[in-house]
């Protein structure tokens, strides 16, 4: 039978990046025979274009595949290369098996009048004589040659094939050079074709048969070819859909998990609370019953002294009177205030960032609730000031321009025109530390954060003991983040202001403050401008977030977490002395 026709016009350029790349305009020195503008006069223009800078196991390249590309446009601009005729590799596509398809396919269609240019961009390898060795695909190696495509080979290919004229043209440093090679051998080929054209004319029928039945088989081929491939592709998609299924079912699996581990422990701190009240009663119920025994116990006393000697009953009796009335004294000064009447909301300034702060005078307060890490215990504050409002993400905005730190968590989530006047989430500890700092400000103190909520009166939320609804703080949303819509405007739920007239203190973010976290730090801090212990391994959060219940929304409430840890829920407010 008779072999396919092969290219008549070669141009092979060749780029060692190893020594210098290849600038576009260089193409000129190939010395391409000048054709209009939509191609060769007589045939086609084809090109492989190959450029890697990303290399598996060489160093890398800096503009091999950059050059590579305006190689490839100025073909298509100034020769009119078609773009389906111009193959293109670059890194990861230029594998030693698709540039090796690359140069068959180009032998096998392009035409006898066709010209055909190979453009390579990357690094190669020479002998001692500066003889061009080695191609070196993406993921050749220099230690093992048979990952290279080598130059002997290439030029092998070139000389079998039926061209008039090869032209090889090595392009090195910016300077394009032509290696003449033998012409082919031309009569023995002829005699081979006026051998075939004899035994052509002898069996044209045969040869017209066996044709047919080589298409047929050649069709078959191909449509198994294609059907195996779609079986593959069909078999690809579904084991892609069954693991997308399963990872989906695994982080579902996984959140689950985290909620009822989360709710697990809510309720074990539910149920230690109880116990420790239950215990607490229990304690005063003994203690009640002793009180009265012994009460018993003196009152016979007492009547058996008064017996013996008048004047020493008047004495014990007044020592008991002395002591009831010494009791409701000091019970009043740990028992909080039940008028639910808010103090005056304190003077106003504005801060360095621009935001208003709001005064909360010097005096006493009743810190903590019910829990084992904050019982209740009288706490004296001189006067502060604490921010009006959560520090919003446009505030933080302008902090990040003027600091250059590093952008929290979710920033990219945050549009400063819709967002710009909701808390800022995803900042650790470190990060709102910086920022009052910036400011001129603080963190607060845990001590003046929960006065700032709750005031003097002993209420167990910033409005009141109402239970909390929508009107007073924005809560109850678990459990994903779904954006920063989530969040309420800062300032926006007038119903859920503290007694000073500060707003989210409950719901909205949970807020860092200064403190180092210790279970037992209530038992042993100052009752005056306490500062919490001097180290730690977590800080104090403090206020119920969007994404708690309303149980957690209480003022005494108190949660900590590793410094450097943000957090979807958990943003800040600053603090500062008062003159």
């Amino acid at each position: 039978m008779k072999r396919l026709a092969r290219a008549r016009s070669l141009i092979v350029a060749l780029a060692a990046l190893l020594t210098a790349p290849v600038a576009p305009a260089e193409i000129q020195n190939l010395s391409l025979p000048p054709q209009p503008a939509g191609g060769p006069t007589t045939g086609e223009y084809w090109a492989l274009i190959i450029g890697i800078d990303n290399y598996h196991h060489e160093l890398p390249l800096q503009t091999a595949v950059k050059d590579a590309m305006e190689v490839r446009d100025e073909l298509a601009q100034r020769y009119g290369v078609r773009r389906e005729r111009l193959i293109a590799l670059f890194n990861e596509q230029a594998t030693r098996q698709n540039i090796a398809y690359a140069l068959f396919r180009l032998g096998n269609e392009a035409k006898p009048d066709d010209v055909v240019l190979i453009y390579f961009a990357g690094h190669a390898q020479y002998d001692k004589d500066d003889r061009l060795q080695w191609w070196v695909p993406v993921e050749g190696a220099p230690q093992t040659p048979e990952t290279l495509l080598t130059d002997a080979a290439i030029q092998e290919e070139l000389q079998d094939r039926k061209a008039n004229q090869v032209h090889l043209f090595h392009v090195m440093a910016g300077v394009a050079r032509e290696v003449r090679l033998a012409p082919p051998n031309l009569q023995a080929e002829r005699q081979a074709l006026e051998q075939e054209q004899r035994q052509a004319e002898e069996h044209a029928k045969l040869d017209a048969a066996r044709r047919q039945e080589e298409e047929r088989n050649r069709l078959a081929a191909e449509e198994t070819r294609r059907a195996a491939e779609e079986q593959a592709r069909l078999e690809a998609e579904r084991v892609a859909r069954e693991q997308e299924t399963l990872d989906k079912q695994q982080a579902e699996q996984k959140r689950l998990e985290t909620e009822r581990n989360r709710l697990a422990e809510e309720k074990a701190r539910q149920d230690a609370a109880e116990q420790a009240r239950q215990e607490a009663e229990r304690h005063a119920t003994q203690e009640r019953l002793a009180r009265e025994q012994e009460d018993r116990a003196k009152k016979q006393a007492e009547q058996q002294a008064l017996l013996r000697e008048e004047a020493q009953r008047k004495l014990t009796e007044e020592r008991r009177r002395t002591e009831e009335r010494s009791k409701p004294i000091e019970e009043a000064r740990v028992r909080p205030f039940t008028p639910l009447i808010p103090p005056p909301a304190g003077q106003e300034l504005i801060g360095k960032d621009g935001s208003p702060m709001v005064l909360v005078p010097a005096g006493e307060f009743t810190m903590g609730g019910d829990s084992i890490d904050n019982p209740r215990h009288p706490v004296y504050l001189d006067a502060f000031y604490m921010d009006k409002y959560e520090v919003t993400t446009s505030r933080y905005a302008r902090f990040l321009q003027a600091t250059g730190r590093q952008l929290p968590f979710k920033w990219s989530e945050a549009g400063l025109v819709s967002h710009g006047d909701r808390p800022v989430i995803g900042v650790t500890w470190e990060d709102a530390d910086a920022y009052c700092r910036w400011a001129g400000t603080r963190l607060p103190t845990e001590a003046e954060w929960e006065k700032a909520a709750r005031g003097t009166d002993g209420r167990e939320y910033p409005w009141g003991n109402e239970a909390p609804t929508s009107r007073h703080a924005n809560f109850n949303k678990c459990c994903e983040w779904k954006g920063y819509d989530v969040l309420a405007i800062v300032g926006s739920l007038e119903a859920g202001r503290s007694p000073y007239g500060i707003y989210d203190l409950a719901g909205n973010v949970s807020e860092w403050v200064a403190d180092w976290y210790d279970k037992t730090s209530y038992k042993y801090e100052l009752d005056r401008n306490p500062k919490g212990p001097a180290d730690g391994e977590e800080k104090v959060v403090r206020g119920g977030s969007w994404y708690d219940s309303g149980l957690l929304q209480r003022s005494a409430l108190r949660s900590r977490s590793y410094p450097s840890a943000p957090s979807t829920d958990r943003g800040f407010r600053c603090a500062k002395d008062a003159k």
